[in-house]
């Protein structure tokens, strides 16, 4: 029989052992003296890594405590963010929250916000939309990257806007995409702006009354599970900025910070050469520091510092486990858990039962929490409740006043209860789910739609979740799915939902995650993070994985599964099987019949299939059922344009610059509808805005160019497409405008070179090289060479305007006129808005002797804005036809120079 301690030994409190401080004393040395007391710090990266249960946490609240020490505390400020903030935003939120940074910040927050709320449906339209293969648009009329202007817009609306539309998302979209998904750039901007400025103000310091700046130490605890997204961040937004020298961080993990990227571990070596970043690496305490610990806790005798030293070895969280009861004896024999266990009373049965079951909680947790374990009365749950949190492994969080199980005993405790007793396990699981579901479930009636998004449901959402993964039955697993995916469509970044499926993915022992469950969790965590663009197909296959698993089911949230249908009906879209995805749409709406993304996103697949009435009846249902909806607007323009109603494109355009200003594309398309109605000083106003808004968008200067052109303001639009240069040296619409714009200077030989240069970086732009060979042509007499190049250019794609246009002037050159004027006639049914063919069918009149058809497509062609030095080979037909050059051709020539 044990020994059994006297009611009066037990009555006194023992030592507890999260307090007792042992060894890093150094650490604690360089800490106050490295850090706290030097007007500048150090160092201001402080790395502390070691393995799980090494006391990391213990000395990030030793730091913590020593800074808000009487010494320290008139000018040091501490923040401090753990596994639970597990995105860049949260980590801000927290961190200004502690701190009081309620200036601008917050407003960037509040924005930020807003923006998450629609991104979701706007980032895979806007990915759609950026990737449209423009060829299948421009049905051969136009080349793929050339821009058109004045009468061509006007005329050729139906191909070109659509063409234009995917012009200027293909190459600056891609851009507002980035900012789109990544607002995370301008909170950062906000967030630094703020915390430098208190960095950078003076407290009085209450002994001597003296000023001096503030230090401001942010602490990172767990690093190991924010690493995916902090890692990043840091490296790429917050260390970017320039950091006031005052501002600290302390960064805890089980990894040193150059080993958390580990795509790239050299991205922090700049920080460990400049000796920003210092080094602490924390080992298990050694034999004799295991010992002064053990003294503190009150066990001297030798047989015992043996036997705890090699169950333990320096370990202080199994130190903390194995000396939890200071009197008891060490079984040698068994593990760690159950040397725990046994300084718990068999009578206790509440204790014993609590202390494992606890560990099974998927959140923090307070009294309230403890509700779940139906086992305990309401008198016992507090009494217990201030027992279980003075356990060593017990962490409490001063953020919330919650507490929750270091992750290592955790893992222990959870995995000792299911070796002990399967069934145990699953019920204590099943209960946890119940008590959670019940939660959820009060404040979504409480709060109703407001709920979504919130930090609270959130966090139950996923708790709830991570209980159904754990049990075996494939039902709780389909309520899991259902779970994540309510999530999902709700929360904005997704960093808290993937965290938990990667942790789940993991087959960490003890988490008792079944084969059925781990294909799901994989699946759910594809469908989140593959991308539409590079991985269309993993993400169907993750779709249809999922839609497999619940259509079926018929307690499923129908509104849930119409967002995997219209997911995946996107992914149709994407892959170009338009029936599939209105297949799809179809189903989503069906199941949720006010479902407004699932309308509009119908519509554009309408779109592209050329069903324009259709489109529109959608894309007005999804106005209707959400108004705030701006991208339906955006396309919904885009088919106005397709009818040339110019007047109606402009007006949905206003719509989505009413809703969302600050997206520099939604400027250019609305500026190219007044391009297309000639209001070309309304275009440039709003080209002029949509570059002010990003000072890098390149087409916007290469489509201001174009109206500038249109002014006559040829020099304006030189200096517009010389900047768009500047930013992209191979961005070839861009040679190709301001090749046009010396045309109309009459610069032949600089055009030439423009237009060549456009044809040397992109061999399939069939207008560029034939209006480089035109030029050279215009320079000089053609020959033999010059029709060979013609028909290469045509071979390149055969049934292509410019091939037709190309033949038919080889076939010119070689006096096949009859055939000439065929490819030439063919090449005005595909395109009658471009000038090329109608001038040199004009040229083959001529040399028939046809002068007054000829005549008539001159002016055709030059009503088209063909520019007058293009003319020039007219003066070929001094050679054949002298007089009538001498007569008619030079008058003409000199009329229109």
């Amino acid at each position: 029989m044990p020994f059994k301690k006297s009611e009066t030994k037990r009555q006194q409190p023992p030592t507890d052992a999260r307090n007792i401080f042992i060894g890093r004393v150094n650490e604690l040395h360089f800490f106050i003296e490295g850090i706290l007391k030097p007007e500048d710090p150090a160092h201001n990266i402080i790395s502390i890594w070691g393995q799980g249960g090494v006391g990391k946490s213990t000395l990030l609240t030793r730091f913590i405590e020593e800074a808000q020490g009487l010494n320290f505390k008139d000018y040091c400020l501490t923040a401090l963010v753990d596994e639970r903030q597990a995105t860049p935003a949260s980590i801000m939120e927290k961190f200004a929250d502690q701190l009081n940074l309620t200036g601008e910040f917050e407003k960037a927050l509040s924005r930020y916000k807003e923006s998450l709320r629609k991104l979701q449906s706007e980032r895979e339209t806007a990915r759609e939309t950026v990737w449209r293969k423009t060829t299948t648009e421009l049905a051969g009329s136009m080349v793929k990257r050339v821009p058109v202007v004045g009468v061509m817009l006007e005329q050729g609306a139906g191909l070109a806007v659509g063409y234009l539309w995917d012009e200027f998302h293909y190459h600056q979209l891609l851009k507002d995409a980035e900012r789109l998904e990544n607002p995370i750039a301008d909170l950062t901007e906000a967030f630094v702006e703020e915390l430098n400025a208190l960095a950078d103000s003076q407290a009085f310091l209450s002994a001597d009354r003296i000023k001096r700046k503030r230090r401001v130490i942010l602490f990172f605890d767990t690093f190991e599970q924010l690493a995916t997204e902090a890692a990043p961040w840091l490296l790429d937004y917050f260390l970017e900025a320039d950091i006031n020298r005052n501002v600290v961080l302390v960064v805890a993990g089980r990894s040193p910070l150059e080993r958390t990227v580990p795509g790239d571990p050299k991205r922090w070596l700049p920080y460990l050469t400049d000796d920003t970043i210092y080094q602490v690496s924390l080992e298990s305490f050694t034999e004799d520091e295991t010992q002064a610990y053990l003294s503190k806790r009150g066990i001297t005798e030798a047989i015992r510092i043996t036997t705890i030293w090699q169950l333990s070895r320096g370990l202080p969280l199994y130190l903390g486990l194995l000396t939890s009861n200071v009197q008891g004896t060490i079984d040698p024999t068994a593990n760690v858990v159950a040397n725990f266990l046994r300084w718990i009373p068999e009578e206790e049965h509440s204790k014993r039962k609590l202390v494992l079951d606890a560990a099974l909680l998927s959140r923090p947790f307070n009294q309230d929490e403890l509700k779940a374990f139906t086992y305990l009365s309401e008198q016992e749950r507090s009494l217990l409740y201030t027992w279980l949190i003075s356990q060593p492994f017990v962490r409490s969080n001063p953020q919330d006043g919650r507490y929750n199980y270091h992750e290592l005993a955790r893992e222990l405790f959870s995995r000792h209860l299911y070796q002990i007793s399967p069934s145990a396990y699953r019920a204590t699981r099943s209960a946890l789910a119940k008590h959670y579901r019940e939660l959820l479930t009060a404040i979504e009636t409480e709060e109703g739609m407001e709920v979504y998004g919130s930090i609270q449901w959130l966090e139950l959402t996923l708790a709830l979740a991570n209980q159904l993964f754990l049990l075996p039955d494939e039902a709780s697993h389909i309520k899991a799915i259902e779970q994540i995916l309510n999530a999902y469509e709700h929360t904005e970044p997704t960093g808290e939902i993937v965290k938990l499926l990667r942790d789940l993915s993991q087959e960490q022992p003890g988490t008792q995650v079944n084969a059925n469950a781990l294909q799901i969790i994989i699946r759910l965590l594809r469908y989140i993070e593959a991308d539409l663009v590079s991985q269309p197909h993993e993400l169907l296959r993750a779709a249809d994985f999922l839609l497999e698993k619940i259509a079926r089911e018929p307690s499923f949230s129908p509104e849930t599964l119409a967002r995997i249908y219209c997911k995946r009906g996107g992914i149709y879209g994407h892959l170009n099987e338009y029936q599939q995805a209105i297949s799809d749409f179809n189903h989503a709406l069906k199941l949720d019949p006010i479902y407004a993304r699932a309308y509009g996103l119908r519509g554009e697949t309408y779109r592209r299939l050329n069903e324009y009435k259709k489109a529109i009846q959608d894309f007005d249902l999804a106005i209707v059922l959400d108004p705030k909806l701006d991208w339906t607007y955006a396309i919904r323009g885009q088919v106005y344009t397709s009818f040339r109603d110019y007047q109606r494109t402009i007006s949905n355009f206003d719509h989505t610059i009413e809703l969302k200003t600050k997206h520099a594309w939604v400027y250019v398309a609305r500026g190219q509808a007044y391009f297309s109605l000639k209001d070309y000083q309304q275009a440039i106003w709003n080209f002029d805005r949509a570059i002010g808004l990003d000072l890098k968008y390149v087409w916007a200067y290469v489509i201001r160019g174009q109206a500038y052109c249109s002014l006559k303001e040829y020099q304006q639009a030189i200096e517009d497409l010389n900047h768009a240069l500047e930013l992209d040296s191979t961005y070839t619409p861009a040679y190709v405008n301001r090749g046009l714009a010396h045309l109309l200077l009459k610069d032949i030989e600089q055009a030439s070179s423009d237009y060549t240069r456009s044809w040397e970086l992109d061999q399939t732009d069939l207008l560029a090289g034939w209006r480089s060979l035109w030029c050279e042509m215009c320079q000089g007499r053609a020959n033999l060479e010059t029709v060979a190049r013609l028909e290469a250019i045509a071979s390149i794609s055969p049934q292509h305007y410019v091939a037709y246009v190309c033949r038919g002037v080889a076939m010119l050159l070689q006096n096949r006129f009859e055939e000439a004027l065929t490819e030439l006639e063919q090449a005005i049914l595909l395109d009658h808005a471009l000038w090329d063919a109608y001038f040199w069918k004009a040229m083959v009149c001529f040399y028939e002797g046809q002068d007054e058809v000829a005549m008539t497509f001159t002016e055709k062609a030059l009503t088209l804005e063909l520019p007058p030095v293009l003319l020039t080979p007219l003066h070929w037909l001094a050679k054949e036809r002298l007089n009538f050059h001498e007569k008619d051709i030079i008058s003409l020539l000199a009329y229109y120079s």
